[in-house]
């Protein structure tokens, strides 16, 4: 006897028609009547009386339904009060995001997982590229929302890729490269970049160094220590930047993202440390990558 024979009997009690209850399982007519008869050697007694015209439950059958009527309909139930045993001792769940527009989409799982679990407290804090994996080794935060450049090697993590996504040039809706679908880096050689500082964030501060000397050339730069920062300052003309598709650009509507030529992807990902036992760790991986791949385009 298993889950799916139970189900299979329980449909076929309510509609007394092997080939009914064989349309609503999408399963075959005879794969109904092999269930049956295999459900009834597992009790050891007949659960239908079979006729030229008619399937009746015997007693036992008529037992069974209602036994099964009542499994079924605390299902639910059961699932919650599951799932509700494995974080019962967990009070805390920290999530570390960058300043990056995939973020914004964090408080909308947090409701999720508030309301299936009241008492847990969830604490947000953004970081910048640097501080990311110090803040997982401190247990500050259990799980972090980060952008990757090149493979993952660390094998003291676990990861999980949301989306990839290849950096690009951001302009002002009035700068004379701003309708150009796709350009070489070299061809904003005389602009003034603004950059991540190497301070704050030395990852992409390298990264972009790296990419100017491919391009050969240094340009003219000013450091900012946020994202945020770099896009008013576009906003404003002050310069153009090299940045992720996944910044947040949308917060200005005359900023333009004109694509590179010849670039590495960025990846999108969540990341924590292997031994963190935190059972809200699957749980909001789960809820994010289901939210995540169900946005529209971008």
């Amino acid at each position: 006897m298993n889950y799916n024979k139970l189900r299979y009997f329980y449909t076929v009690a309510q509609t007394l028609n092997f080939t009914k209850a064989a349309e609503q399982l999408y399963i075959s007519q005879s794969a109904v009547s092999r269930h049956m008869k295999e459900l009834e050697e597992d009790f050891g007694v007949p659960l239908f009386v079979r006729t030229n015209r008619d399937l009746i439950l015997t007693d036992a059958g008529r037992v069974l339904k209602d036994e099964v009527q009542q499994w079924f309909s605390r299902e639910d139930e059961i699932y919650q009060k599951v799932r509700a045993a494995a974080f019962k001792n967990i009070t805390r769940f920290n999530i570390g995001f960058m300043g990056i527009r995939p973020a914004y989409h964090i408080p909308a799982i947090v409701n999720q997982m508030l309301l299936e679990s009241p008492d847990l407290s969830v604490n947000l804090r953004r970081y910048n590229w640097d501080e990311i994996l110090a803040s997982l080794n401190c247990n500050e935060t259990d799980i972090c929302l980060r952008l990757r450049m090149g493979e993952f090697q660390d094998e003291n993590y676990e990861h999980f890729v949301l989306d990839q996504a290849y950096p690009a040039m951001v302009v002002s809706a009035r700068h004379p490269m701003a309708k150009e679908k796709k350009a070489s880096l070299s061809a904003f050689r005389n602009e003034r970049f603004l950059i991540l500082s190497g301070k704050d964030s030395a990852i992409p501060y390298s990264y972009t160094r790296k990419m100017f000397q491919k391009s050969g050339f240094i340009p003219q730069s000013s450091e900012y220590d946020q994202v945020e920062t770099i896009l008013m300052m576009i906003h404003s003309d002050a310069g153009v930047s090299l940045l992720s598709r996944f910044a947040a650009t949308d917060q200005f509507p005359d900023l333009c993202i004109v694509e590179l030529e010849e670039i590495d992807p960025l990846y999108l990902e969540l990341i924590w440390k292997k031994n963190n036992a935190n059972a809200f760790i699957p749980n909001f991986v789960e809820k994010l990558n289901a939210y995540y791949t169900n946005l529209p385009a971008q």
